[in-house]
């Protein structure tokens, strides 16, 4: 195809003679070219442009969604019994993609900091956890029970003279289970013609405990390892006893302590 010209015919204001310029139709689809991608480029600016600002909303949403937990995570301890790991993943999107995004890359370094105190925390509990596990820290009786004769001085039923108590009387129905108040071996499981019959385990850290008046039919024999919540026997009234009850004792190298500090300490069945 034979290619059209065009002139374009400049005329100066103070002169009468006349001047042309020549340019190919080719040249004129270059310009066109170029406008028409100047006002694209505009329209795809204009419609990405909400993008940015949900991005921003995003960003914004996501800093105040983590401090919020944060805070929650230290102010209520029920949250730390929880798996924190898998809750961390759950709720928060990817962090360094957020704000790689939106050019703003020492917030990363905020967001890891505090995610860095939080874990550190969550390992605290969870070493605690493990501590309260190894030594007493829950109920002896599934259920709970009620303390009808504390530790201390009290007066012998018995003798009717005044007497150290080693440990705490549980009244409970007879044939409630009675489990082991943390992990441990078991150190004795027979017949005592004071305790009746009886289990002791004896823990990490020096602890040890006693449970006493349970029925004969022991769920353990010494050398057994036993979890905390593990079922050892049941209430009973055998040996020294008046009625139904669990006498229940807690040592520290030898040493008695109250029971009563380490029934609640950590407790989850």
């Amino acid at each position: 195809m034979k290619l059209k010209r065009y002139t374009i015919m400049l005329v100066p204001l103070n002169d009468d003679s006349t001047e042309g310029l020549s340019i190919l139709n080719i040249s004129i689809y270059f310009i066109i070219s170029l406008l028409s991608f100047i006002i694209l480029l505009g329209i795809v600016t204009y419609i990405l442009k909400p993008l940015k600002i949900k991005e921003d909303n995003t960003l914004k949403l996501t800093v105040t969604t983590l401090e919020e937990n944060i805070e929650k995570i230290y102010f209520f301890n029920n949250l730390l019994n929880n798996d924190l790991d898998n809750i961390i993943k759950s709720i928060y999107p990817p962090f360094e993609k957020v704000f790689i995004i939106e050019g703003k890359p020492e917030k990363i370094d905020i967001i890891k900091a505090k995610l860095s105190i939080l874990k550190s925390f969550i390992d605290m509990n969870r070493k605690y956890k493990e501590f309260l596990s190894d030594i007493p820290s829950i109920f002896p009786t599934l259920g709970g029970g009620n303390i009808n004769s504390p530790f201390g001085v009290r007066v012998d039923p018995f003798t009717g003279e005044l007497g150290f108590h080693t440990g705490v009387d549980i009244f409970r129905l007879p044939g409630v289970p009675v489990r082991a108040t943390g992990n441990g071996i078991v150190k004795f499981a027979g017949w005592n013609p004071q305790y009746g019959f009886m289990v002791i385990i004896e823990h990490s850290y020096g602890y040890s405990t006693l449970y006493a008046h349970m029925q004969p039919n022991l769920m353990v024999t010494a050398g057994d390892r036993v979890k905390r919540g593990q079922f050892v026997g049941y209430v009973g009234s055998t040996g020294r006893s008046l009625g139904y009850h669990l006498h229940y004792e807690v040592k520290l190298n030898d040493k008695f302590l109250n029971p009563a500090d380490f029934l609640y300490k950590f407790e989850e069945f």
